[in-house]
């Protein structure tokens, strides 16, 4: 098995887990990455759906992409922007409200099923 990162957010986006092989993964350390907003990750050119989609799910408790795999987009610390395997789920309180998201990704392999581009 591949490398594995969980990446977890409160109902703003901002980052309050950034775990596993997240580091190995994006290049991106967690101590200056946790407390930021998701834009540290999510690349220039989808921030505004990525945005859009984030605050509609955390309002409707519903995300079009929860729990289905998909390659997202992620810019890494160097500046370049690469798709990884991820799954997503809202975090959802005691009375199901979206509290936050969480996501975990891999490490891309040659035999990774086919996956839905986000």
């Amino acid at each position: 098995m591949g490398r594995q990162a969980m990446i977890l957010v409160d109902r703003d986006g901002v980052i309050v887990a950034f775990a596993g092989d997240a580091e190995a993964l994006t290049g991106h350390a967690p101590a200056p990455v946790v407390g930021r907003d998701l834009d540290v990750i999510v690349p220039p050119d989808y921030r505004e759906r990525h945005w859009a989609g984030f605050r509609a799910a955390m309002q409707s408790g519903v995300a079009r992409a929860e729990g289905m795999g998909a390659a997202i987009p992620v810019m890494c610390a160097d500046g370049d922007t690469r798709r990884f395997p991820a799954r997503f789920t809202l975090v959802r309180d005691a009375r199901g409200r979206a509290v936050g998201a969480a996501a975990a990704i891999v490490e891309p392999a040659a035999d990774d099923p086919p996956l839905f581009d986000l």
